[in-house]
């Protein structure tokens, strides 16, 4: 600014006006200059800090699903093509009796008797193919204790590599329930008394054969009326 003032004493009263003119313009030049670069800067500084946001909030999600699928009440395993363990939950890891570092060296036919090596090719590719599976099986426990589960598996491909994401659940009380319904049937079924079931407005829903011979009725004559 000095400078451009000392220039200015050097030029002649009939050329002041164009010169003043001329400097007046440089000067609102450089300023919106100065203002543009400001701005800029600025929107650079907001761009990087959004960027920083952006990347504490991807992590903070991704520790919270980590942290959500590590303690969830399913047992979750992640598996590779070759039916090797590349990822448990701590729920998997109570129900079979190992710990992390125990189950990622160990393969699907380690824990699961229904599924020996020869198996999982073919059932990789079914999986592969279909995207998901639901399926019951067996898990086998530390202490060689084996109880029935139901596999919920998905095929998902990431960053190149493929994984079974499955979802387990123990079975165990279904099972001895259903076992337990079975056994009720047939003793329903070879009872020498005549049994008779209704719904809540009295239609009759089932008969046992013993009432078809003490009655002579047969089932088919009898259900759905009260």
């Amino acid at each position: 600014m000095e400078k451009i003032k000392s220039l200015l004493k050097l030029v002649s009263d009939d050329n002041r006006p164009e010169a003043e003119e001329l400097i007046s313009r440089i000067m609102e030049d450089q300023a919106f200059q100065r203002e543009q670069a400001t701005h800029e800067l600025n929107a650079s500084r907001l761009a990087a800090l959004n960027m920083m946001e952006d990347a504490v909030l991807a992590k903070e999600k991704l520790e919270l699903t980590q942290f959500a699928l590590d303690h969830s009440a399913d047992a979750a395993i992640w598996i590779n093509p070759d039916g090797s363990l590349v990822y448990v939950n701590e729920s998997i890891c109570q129900s079979l009796g190992y710990s992390r570092g125990e189950l990622i060296r160990m393969s699907v036919h380690d824990i699961d008797p229904d599924f020996p090596g020869d198996r999982w090719p073919q059932h990789w590719q079914e999986l592969k193919e279909k995207g998901s599976l639901e399926f019951e099986s067996r898990h086998r426990t530390r202490a060689g204790r084996i109880f029935p589960v139901e596999v919920h598996a998905s095929f998902l491909e990431f960053a190149g590599r493929e994984y079974n994401i499955a979802f387990v659940h123990d079975i165990t009380e279904r099972k001895k329930a259903e076992a337990e319904l079975r056994r009720l049937s047939a003793a329903i079924e070879q009872s020498p008394e005549a049994v008779i079931i209704t719904d809540l407005d009295g239609k009759i829903e089932y008969v046992n054969p013993a009432f078809s011979e003490i009655t002579g009725y047969q089932a088919e004559e009898v259900i759905g009326k009260t």
